[in-house]
Formats: C-alpha cells, structure tokens, sequence
C-alpha cells in the first residue's frame, strides 16, 4: 500500500475530517481513502463536458408544440365544449 502525505492542510479541514470520521465510526485513513474514490470514480468537470458536447445533440428541428398538441389531443373551443 502507498502512503499519501498531506502537507499545509487547514487545520479547520483536519478538524472537519476527524470529525466525521468519528460520526461515522471509521478511521481518519478509511474516510479519506474513501472520500478519494468516491471522487476519481466521477469524471473530471473537463471530461464531463467534453463528453456532453461530443454526445448525441438535440434536434433543434423537432416542432415542439406539434408534439405536444399530438400527446394532448385537440384544444377545447372557447365556450368549453
């Protein structure tokens, strides 16, 4: 196993780490080892829109409101009927 060193970290960010460490009945080292994956098992915020602007685009073609009057049926006339 690798050993990962932590230099200049907020006191404050310590505190808040070892403090839910404790809630949440796990050591310090199992927390932020999980809080790590957790993290690398997301894509990056680059990746992440990379991704969005090479997926399938909308087709800015599509009558939005024929599709809807299709799904509703026809409009009632002014007197309700």
């Amino acid at each position: 196993m690798a050993t990962l060193q932590v230099k200049n970290l907020d006191p404050k960010v310590h505190a808040a780490l070892v403090a839910r460490a404790r809630r949440e009945g796990r050591t310090l080292s199992d927390l932020v080892t999980a809080m790590l994956k957790r993290e690398l098992s997301r894509p990056a915020l680059g990746e992440w829109i990379g991704s969005i602007r090479r997926g399938p685009h909308l087709d800015h073609d599509l009558d939005t409101a024929a599709v809807l009057d299709a799904d509703r049926g026809p409009w009632p006339d002014a007197a309700g009927r």
